[in-house]
């Protein structure tokens, strides 16, 4: 039994989605969580959020686009014919027929990165060294997206990402991306729900300090005694969350236990 953590993340993606482009991520369909960089989290939300936008009838700035294609063929010394063929028939039919070239190579980047130990070695190596221009262009990107849909739907904030299941990565993992990376992690121009483990939370350095705002946990209830006292009562008062807001990052604690 979990602690409702996700069906409160979902609670939050129904809520504001009138207001927000919501992006639900499961992180366990996505990466690796046994070993994840933040550069990594930088790739899928930029892929889910092309994706998203073209489900909307929404596309980037042609030469924002080509820009970051070229730029990411050279530093990974790739070729747009070896790129094409490494989309297998199911990653198209996800992709769909009318994917642009950077949705086919952000799909190829990352299961390299999440399947061989040698290529994630490689991209990682060269993202590290590029990684300035790599934030630079994907903040361009989102804010060009951004743009879009607002004039599309005027009635909308920009992009809420909800990360989920980052809070079962293991602690090494989990202190290198929010300790070390915290600040990498609250650059990209996004609301942001992160979710991080409880260890994390309590470790001696704190995690409070590393982000603008405080994280919130959502706390282990005791469902069998619950229902004894109220038992048409669900979960909808077990996390408190500072709503996100454009431009804002929020992180989710998962995983306390509080006794009866």
């Amino acid at each position: 039994m979990g602690s409702g953590k996700s069906s409160e993340l979902a609670r939050i993606a129904e809520r504001w989605k009138d207001e927000f482009t919501v992006l639900f991520i499961n992180m366990d369909e996505e990466s690796d969580r046994n070993d994840l960089e933040y550069t990594d989290l930088y790739l899928v939300i930029i892929k889910q959020v092309e994706y998203a936008l073209r489900q909307q009838g929404i596309r980037f700035k042609p030469s924002l686009e080509k820009g970051f294609e070229q730029w990411f063929l050279e530093i990974t010394e790739e070729r747009e014919e070896t790129v094409t063929r490494a989309v297998n028939l199911e990653a198209e039919a996800i992709l769909g027929s009318e994917a642009p070239f950077l949705a086919k190579f952000l799909v190829k980047i990352l299961a390299q990165i999440r399947g061989s130990a040698t290529d994630k070695k490689r991209i990682r190596r060269v993202l590290s060294r590029e990684v300035s221009r790599m934030k630079a262009d994907i903040n361009l990107l989102l804010q060009d997206g951004c743009d879009k849909l607002l004039e599309k739907f005027p009635e909308k904030k920009g992009f809420l990402i909800i990360l989920d299941n980052l809070d079962k990565c293991p602690p090494n993992v989990a202190n290198r991306l929010f300790f070390d990376y915290a600040n990498q992690l609250q650059e990209l121009n996004c609301s942001i729900i992160y979710t991080v483990p409880i260890a994390s939370f309590y470790a001696l350095n704190g995690i409070s300090p590393s982000f603008d705002n405080p994280p919130d946990i959502v706390p282990m209830v005791n469902i069998y005694q619950l229902r004894k006292i109220c038992p048409k009562t669900t979960l909808v008062n077990s996390c408190c969350l500072q709503l996100p807001f454009w431009n804002t990052t929020a992180t989710v604690a998962g995983y306390i236990l509080t006794p009866w």
